[in-house]
């Protein structure tokens, strides 16, 4: 069955939960999520646009959980948590989210184009870092999907590409059989939107034709069923968090614990790398093999 799969499948890849220290200085200010609140002691759960999580107390009390990226400046560090102060009001939300989304492009040499920066809120909005991996790819596939549900020949000069990659002439049995399963894939493809690839990349659930049938019958129509999966994770995640040991003060600077989802890929035992998580979409594969896919 054709599907989208990892390029770096042929290593030994493993999720693992990635610990660090962060620091801090009181006066600083950053953007962030903020992915948990309890109004009750103001303690929240926050998460940076390069993916390191950590929890922090707000110096005043927050009735609703905020939507987007909101700004803090750090006022001191008590009782073992970072202490803040939000800084924007509602009305300089969208200011404060593209500032802050321009302000880590910048610092990470990423150039992406402003009509890009829709796609970078709803990553975030999905909690996936925004790193130069992760935005080539989501956006390769997007554009992909968004150029096959515009124009069908699209479909026939992949396919017509992928058989000459594989010196297969398009009327044998072999031609006529990747045809009909690439063909069967992309017309699950165009039923998905922007929204549901994002909800693959984050979960890290491979595009195959069987995946997105799946996902039509448990979520389309049932979206309260992924919520409730995702308030269930994101409480199991505060819980441990809290569980952490404190951060420490040293010299100017407030160090916290911070932790964050990464990728390791090795070859061996003793050759370990630790990469950015989230990787997706580089290769096309069916049933004969793999082909690298064609950057749109």
């Amino acid at each position: 069955m054709a599907g989208i799969w990892n390029i770096n499948s042929t290593y030994n890849v493993n999720t693992k939960r990635m610990f660090s220290k962060l620091s801090f200085e009181v006066g600083q200010n950053f953007a962030a999520r903020i992915m948990n609140l309890d109004k009750l002691t103001g303690e929240v759960l926050l998460k940076l646009l390069d993916g390191w999580q950590f929890s922090a107390k707000l110096q005043s009390g927050v009735d609703i959980l905020p939507q987007g990226l909101m700004r803090f400046q750090v006022e001191g560090f008590e009782d073992g948590k970072l202490q803040l102060k939000i800084l924007n009001t509602d009305n300089k939300k969208s200011n404060t989210e593209e500032d802050s989304i321009d302000f880590l492009l910048k610092s990470k040499s990423i150039n992406v184009d402003k009509e890009d920066y829709p796609l970078l809120n709803k990553m975030i909005k999905h909690e996936m870092p925004l790193t130069k991996e992760n935005i080539s790819n989501m956006k390769t596939i997007v554009d992909f999907m968004g150029k096959i549900k515009q124009n069908p020949e699209e479909e026939n000069a992949f396919i017509g590409k992928y058989m000459q990659s594989k010196n297969v002439l398009p009327d044998s049995p072999k031609g006529q059989e990747i045809k009909d399963t690439l063909k069967s894939f992309f017309n699950e493809l165009k039923n998905l939107s922007e929204e549901d690839i994002l909800i693959f990349a984050e979960n890290n659930i491979d595009l195959t034709e069987d995946n997105i049938k799946s996902f039509n019958d448990m979520f389309k129509g049932k979206g309260n069923l992924y919520k409730e999966i995702k308030n269930i994770e994101q409480q199991v995640l505060k819980d441990n968090m809290q569980k952490q040991p404190d951060g420490n003060v040293k010299s100017e600077k407030i160090y916290i614990n911070a932790e964050q989802e990464k990728q390791v890929v090795g070859d061996n035992a003793e050759n370990i790398k630790y990469k950015e998580g989230n990787n997706y979409t580089n290769t096309i594969e069916n049933q004969g093999g793999n082909v690298n896919s064609e950057k749109v």
